[in-house]
C-alpha cells in the first residue's frame, strides 16, 4: 500500500499557512472594513502589481459631475456638465516584521516550522497594528492641502488659523469637546464647500438584500471624545439614533463594539489609535470621510520566510510584503494655479481630548 503526506515544512503547507495569515490579517484590521476595489470606498484598494512588475500604482480620482442637467427642449450641447479627473500615484515599498525565538531545543525534536502554530497569532497582530498605523499616518497627514474648507478645530469655525499650531491653541478644554453639532458642521463642510474647491462623496455601504445600497459618511474618534459625546452632549442623549448598533448585523461596517451609532447620515466609529497632539491641551486628530478618502495598493501580500541559527536552538520568523498608502489629494495647483490643493476626501475635525 503507498502512503502520501506533505510535511510541514513542504511549499503547499507554506501557502496555506501565508493565507491563513493574510486572512487573519486583513479581518482584523480596523482600516479594512472601510476598503475595497473602487472609488466609492473609503479607502480604493488596487492589486494591479501583484501580476505585474512596477513599483508605483496609478488611481483614477474623480469628482462629482458639476451641472449639465437640462430638461424639456432645453437644448443639451453648450449646458454640458463638468466632472474632473486626477491621476494620483502611489509608491509601494517592502515591509518586512520579524520575530527571534531564542532557546529553542525542542527544535530539536520537531520540525521548525511548527514552531509558527504559536508564532502566527503574534506576526498577524503585529501586521495589522502596521497597516493600521500606516494608514491612519497617512491619513492624518497635514501638508500643502491646508484649506478652510477641509479643517474644523473644535465646535466653531472662527477657531481656524492659517497656522495650524495657532488653531489647535485656540481649542478649549470644556467648549471644544466632541459633540453632534461638530458631526454636523463637518458634514456641512463636506456637501457645501464654501471654502473648498469640491464636494466630497459619501461612502456607499451594501447593508443587506433588504436595504440595498446606502449612502453615509463616516466619522472616526479618539475613545477620549466617544466618552465626551456619550456623556457629556446633551443633543446626544436625549435623541433617538438613526441607526441603533444592534441593526444591520449583516455588514460588518455596522458591527463591532467601536461602532457608537450614527448622527445626520455619518455613522460614528470610536478607536483607540486616533492621534493625539499635545498642544495648549490634549487634541485629538479625528477624521470626517468620505469616499475615496485614501489609497492602498499591494504588490505583494505577505509571504513567509525563516531561517535556523546556532543548530536549530535560534529561529528567526518573518513576513515580507510590498504595499503602499496615501492620502488623496486633489493637486490641482500644478493645473490651475489660482486653486489651492485640498484632500479629496477628508475633513480634519479636531477636538479637546483630555483623558
Amino acid at each position: 500500500m503507498a502512503y502520501s503526506f506533505i510535511p510541514t515544512d513542504h511549499a503547499l503547507a507554506v501557502k496555506k499557512w501565508e493565507a491563513k495569515l493574510n486572512s487573519e490579517y486583513l479581518d482584523h484590521t480596523f482600516w479594512m472594513k472601510f476598503a475595497g476595489m473602487g472609488d466609492t470606498n473609503i479607502i480604493d484598494v488596487k492589486e494591479d502589481l501583484t501580476k505585474s512588475k512596477g513599483d508605483r500604482v496609478k488611481f483614477g480620482i474623480r469628482s462629482e459631475i458639476q451641472g449639465g442637467r437640462v430638461s424639456g427642449a432645453n437644448q443639451g450641447v453648450g449646458n454640458e456638465g463638468s466632472i474632473e479627473y486626477y491621476d494620483f500615484f502611489v509608491d509601494v515599498d517592502e515591509e518586512r516584521q520579524l520575530v527571534k525565538k531564542e532557546h529553542t531545543v525542542i527544535s530539536n525534536q520537531r520540525v521548525a516550522f511548527e514552531l509558527m502554530a504559536d508564532v502566527r497569532p503574534a506576526l498577524t497582530d503585529k501586521n495589522r497594528f502596521n497597516l493600521d498605523d500606516d494608514i491612519t499616518t497617512a491619513m492624518t497627514t497635514i501638508g500643502t492641502e491646508r484649506v478652510r474648507g477641509r479643517y474644523l478645530y473644535g465646535v466653531t469655525d472662527t477657531n481656524w488659523d492659517a497656522t495650524h499650531s495657532t488653531a489647535l491653541a485656540n481649542i478649549d478644554g470644556s467648549n471644544d469637546k466632541m459633540q453632534v453639532t461638530m458631526v454636523e458642521d463637518a458634514k456641512i463642510k463636506a456637501k457645501v464647500p464654501t471654502v473648498a474647491h469640491s464636494k466630497i462623496r459619501p461612502y456607499q455601504v451594501k447593508s443587506g438584500p433588504q436595504m440595498g445600497i446606502q449612502e453615509w459618511y463616516v466619522m472616526l474618534m479618539h475613545t477620549y471624545n466617544a466618552r465626551d459625546l456619550v456623556r457629556h452632549d446633551a443633543a446626544w442623549k436625549n435623541a433617538q439614533l438613526n441607526i441603533p448598533p444592534q441593526t444591520n448585523m449583516t455588514s460588518p461596517i455596522f458591527t463591532g463594539s467601536s461602532f457608537k451609532g450614527a448622527w445626520d447620515g455619518v455613522l460614528l466609529y470610536e478607536w483607540e489609535r486616533i492621534p493625539l497632539i499635545s498642544s495648549t491641551i490634549v487634541v485629538s486628530h479625528c477624521l470626517f470621510l468620505g469616499a475615496q478618502a485614501g489609497c492602498l495598493a499591494w504588490a505583494m501580500h505577505p509571504k513567509f520566510g525563516y531561517e535556523s541559527q546556532d543548530i536549530g536552538h535560534t529561529q528567526i520568523f518573518e513576513t515580507d510584503e510590498i504595499r503602499g498608502v496615501k492620502k488623496v489629494v486633489w493637486d490641482r495647483n500644478s493645473v490651475n494655479g489660482g486653486i489651492n490643493n485640498e484632500d479629496n476626501a477628508v475633513i480634519n475635525v479636531f477636538a479637546a481630548a483630555v483623558a
